[in-house]
């Protein structure tokens, strides 16, 4: 089992390297950002059409020059956040379960009955993010009012508010989503059912929506994750962005990843340690590759 020293010294090395990319990221060089002066200087028709199309054009400009320092800030964001989270989603306590002849003689309707509920609130979760993540990518791709992305979006937008409505629907399901593993994984107890679907239901699911959009609507990912998180910024750049979250989400899925195997390799710890050295570093490169090739492409929203 790791030690609390090992874990003391991930959490400071995690820290000070988050702290010294967003330090970098922020007080690199870069232009001044876009203001009305900049947008009406040399205007000859300045009505508001003119107007907002050139504040656009200044705005993508702006946002193209700075996507390395906005990235690194928002990177070093997502370590900050993402390894105190992983260390204390994955100290969350687990009981033994019980034996089988006890579990049925005193606790079987009760297991059977929360693993349903939790079965059929995860498959509902699940379910309605995809429909709701997929419309998102789908539309922010082509730009089809015409479908039933658009018209899910909209539905979103009606219920929770306009603009923000798909982003908190979203939450919620991948919220509902975790909630409904927790239960079906109660065994060993609520809190260790938490653990296990955040890191095994929530952690990949988020993981495989943002590569979604860095593969289909790359404009996305150096801005606010949700927009409901659009105000959260420093120096003109979106602190929990999409970038933030996908490091949040592959730290929580490693580090449950390699709790959950220190308890179950311990015979062959070393092959194991090995194979998750390998895969952090094979990790680690596919990011840098797709934080060094990203571009800004189209309209910028």
């Amino acid at each position: 089992m790791t030690s609390r020293r090992t874990i003391g010294a991930v959490l400071l090395a995690g820290t000070a390297l988050s702290l010294v990319m967003i330090c970098y990221g922020i007080t690199l060089p870069r232009p001044s950002y876009p203001t009305l002066a900049d947008v009406t200087a040399g205007c000859v028709v300045c009505n508001g059409t003119a107007v907002q199309f050139r504040y656009t054009v200044l705005l993508v400009h702006y946002n193209q020059l700075t996507l390395p320092q906005r990235t690194l800030t928002q990177v070093g964001t997502g370590l900050l956040i993402g390894i105190p989270l992983a260390l204390v989603v994955n100290a969350l306590p687990k009981r033994e379960p019980r034996a089988s002849r006890e579990r049925r003689v005193l606790g079987g309707r009760s297991v059977r009955g929360k693993s349903l509920v939790g079965a059929v609130l995860l498959a509902i979760g699940i379910a309605a993010f995809v429909v709701i993540g997929a419309s998102d990518i789908y539309f922010a791709h082509t730009g089809d009012r015409s479908s039933f992305a658009f018209q899910a979006l909209l539905f979103c937008d009606s219920i929770f508010g306009q603009g923000v409505g798909f982003s908190i629907a979203g939450a919620l399901s991948l919220g509902a989503a975790t909630a409904g593993a927790g239960l079906a994984w109660s065994e060993r107890g609520i809190p260790d059912g938490l653990r296990r679907g955040v890191t095994f239901v929530a952690a990949p699911v988020a993981i495989a929506f943002i590569a979604g959009i860095r593969e289909y609507d790359e404009k996305e990912m150096a801005t606010h994750a949700t927009n409901f998180l659009a105000g959260i910024t420093v120096a003109h750049t979106d602190l929990v962005s999409n970038w933030t979250m996908l490091v949040i989400a592959m730290t929580l899925a490693f580090a449950g990843i390699y709790f959950a195997g220190e308890s179950k390799f311990r015979q062959k710890r070393g092959v194991f340690h090995a194979a998750m050295a390998a895969a952090l570093i094979f990790t680690l490169l596919v990011v840098a590759v797709a934080i060094s090739t990203q571009t800004l492409v189209g309209p910028y929203s």
